[in-house]
């Protein structure tokens, strides 16, 4: 357990057996699919799972003083991304940043060193998609590019399909 603010929030390590330095980083708790999915590629090629347990939330809610705060997980790994989800989901502050950064640099020190990171989501209709990176997204100002398929949905979620991960790549360090 961390504790973000007054609040206590849990992050679960998982080693599946096998010769892999695959990691797996499942940061909200709703997307069950994307947690499903990463268990079972762990199980075929070994790793670990780092999972942000959430009560099935997506979104991050803290106390800090008094005041409550909101946050995307994805956004608080950098100073840009905590200060923009703050606003956006409830308000700024610099001392909700700081625990942010905190929360954000303890869950980075649970991750193994691997040589393949994932950070593993899904999708619903009328809910977040890549559309949201666009020109006219809410997190345009959020990516300096980017290049969306016609040939896929926008919200589809599909198994990871890991074809380059050969023997070496699949080898500990």
């Amino acid at each position: 357990m961390y504790a973000l603010g007054s609040t206590k929030i849990e992050i679960e390590r998982t080693q599946y057996e096998g010769a892999t330095s695959l990691t797996i980083v499942h940061v909200h708790d709703n997307e069950t699919t994307a947690r499903k999915a990463a268990e079972d590629v762990l199980k075929e090629f070994g790793g670990s799972l780092v999972t942000l347990k959430n009560n099935e939330k997506r979104i991050l809610k803290f106390t800090q003083s008094g005041k409550g705060y909101e946050a995307d997980p994805n956004r608080i790994f950098t100073e840009q991304g905590r200060e923009n989800t703050l606003k956006k989901l409830s308000k700024y502050s610099p001392s909700a940043a700081g625990e942010l950064d905190h929360f954000a640099r303890y869950f980075i020190s649970l991750i193994p060193e691997a040589n393949v990171v994932i950070s593993m989501h899904n999708n619903t209709n009328k809910a977040y998609s890549v559309l949201n990176y666009n020109k006219d997204g809410v997190f345009y100002t959020d990516v300096k590019a980017i290049h969306i398929t016609k040939r896929k949905s926008f919200h589809s979620f599909r198994k990871p399909y890991l074809p380059r991960l050969t023997p070496l790549h699949m080898q500990h360090r």
